[in-house]
């Protein structure tokens, strides 16, 4: 199966900045799991504890909202994390394996498929157009008027793509 729940302690580690992200996760409480990010590239030799730098003018640290999917990019690209994510406190996380999501698709119809093809590209083009702009993407989601914009293209290309349209017979009144 694809979907699986774990349960973490507090202060326990979820996933590690600079580490492959082949899970996806989703958070259903408020303010359980805290977010750390960390600019790679500004020097940072002030370290509170292993695995918690200090975040001052080089990153920030925040806490996760509840029904909220991290490093949802996994699914649809390779993706190595660009932060850590921790538990606050005791608390479970539903995780997706994008191997194994790969593998269930991969056996799919094609054509139940295409729409979900069309929004895993226009996802992973997004984002390469944030980045390129000079924004760094996280491990957190986007949001939610930016998916949904997504998901409105994907599902208008998917239908005109199923739909018998023919270009040899445009007329005008």
């Amino acid at each position: 199966t694809a979907m699986s729940e774990s349960s973490f302690l507090g202060g326990q580690d979820i996933f590690l900045q600079d580490t492959a992200a082949l899970t996806a996760y989703h958070v259903t409480e408020d303010h359980h799991l805290v977010y750390d990010f960390s600019n790679p590239f500004a020097f940072n030799n002030n370290r509170r504890s292993v695995g918690r730098p200090s975040f001052r003018a080089q990153g920030f640290r925040t806490r996760v909202q509840g029904n909220s999917w991290l490093a949802e990019i996994a699914v649809w690209c390779e993706w190595r994390h660009k932060g850590t994510l921790w538990a606050r406190i005791p608390t479970s996380v539903t995780k997706l394996d994008c191997r194994e999501l790969a593998s269930i698709c991969a056996n799919a119809d094609r054509t139940l498929l295409k729409g979900v093809r069309i929004f895993a590209i226009f996802f992973v083009d997004h984002i390469e157009r944030i980045e390129a702009a000079g924004t760094m993407i996280q491990d957190l989601p986007l949001a939610a008027e930016q998916t949904n914009v997504l998901i409105l293209r994907a599902k208008g290309l998917a239908r005109m793509s199923t739909a018998n349209i023919d270009v040899g017979r445009v007329t005008t009144a």
